[in-house]
């Protein structure tokens, strides 16, 4: 298995695994309850540079040139720091009215903890699910954190939505440890929503 930089080629099969990485929200916010839509407008974010979703920052888990996972993690003043140029890039290919209503569903997420100032940050970490199991995620776990460790960085921090229990057991054996658990009650009404953990590490 090789972990190699993501390229805006992979836009299908990485807005694929984005939309895995998010569940039921991803849906919700990105396509307005539409499967479809969510998927295409992360495709088009991929494909571009300065955004959360961008390829910029993405990196592929690859068995025999096959892609089989795919990893989004960036320090976190940098995910800070891409916010605005999210929003914009969102405004551009929503268009005005969709953007619009995309911001209606967010505000619930807007005050949402999500990392730790000087931590790496894991945005998004997916594994197609005939590889799951197979030692994937492990993999590109420790790649990222090596990798963290080379910039600087002595604790990497996560959010895995309470109901991943695959995922959530994968970050406890690597040594991954709960530090809060985020409920949004309006999401929970709209869509039984449960939250995530957020979720820490400290280099060894």
């Amino acid at each position: 298995m090789k972990v190699e930089p993501a390229h805006p080629s992979l836009a299908p099969v990485a807005s694929t695994l984005i939309r895995m990485s998010m569940g039921p929200l991803c849906d919700y916010l990105f396509g307005l309850d539409d499967p479809r839509e969510a998927q295409s407008v992360l495709a088009r974010l991929f494909r571009r540079k300065r955004n959360r979703f961008s390829h910029q920052f993405a990196e592929v888990g690859t068995v025999y040139g096959t892609c089989v996972g795919l990893l989004i993690a960036y320090p976190f003043q940098v995910m800070e720091d891409l916010k605005i140029p999210t929003a914009f890039h969102l405004f551009q290919v929503m268009g005005p009215v969709t953007f619009t209503r995309f911001l209606a569903r967010t505000i619930p997420l807007m005050r949402a903890p999500e990392g730790e100032a000087g931590t790496y940050f894991g945005s998004h970490l997916a594994i197609f699910p005939q590889y799951q199991g197979q030692g994937v995620g492990s993999f590109l776990l420790a790649h990222m954190e090596t990798k963290a460790r080379r910039l600087g960085f002595r604790q990497i921090t996560f959010t895995v939505d309470v109901d991943n229990t695959r995922a959530l057991a994968l970050y406890q054996r690597r040594g991954y440890r709960i530090i809060e658990r985020v409920s949004i009650e309006a999401l929970r009404r709209r869509l039984g929503y449960s939250g995530y953990y957020r979720m820490i590490k400290t280099l060894s």
